[in-house]
């Protein structure tokens, strides 16, 4: 994956940080549905319940008092 537009200036080492740890996860974990385009969900639960477990879906919501 190319990350390189990471480089620009308003995204923070934090990002880049985040971005690479997405990437490496992904790797490892969703490699498998690649190939699988589905069509009954049941790919898309999985890959929802994997991204849950690992903690990924966390950040998508405000942290608690920030809502």
């Amino acid at each position: 994956m190319n990350l390189s537009h990471l480089d620009w200036p308003f995204f923070a080492p934090a990002h880049q940080a985040l971005a690479a740890n997405f990437h490496e996860w992904t790797a490892k974990h969703l490699t498998d549905f690649e190939a699988n385009e589905g069509g009954d969900g049941k790919a898309a639960r999985r890959i929802f319940e994997l991204l849950g477990k690992g903690g990924w879906l966390d950040l998508t919501i405000p942290p608690r008092g920030e809502r």
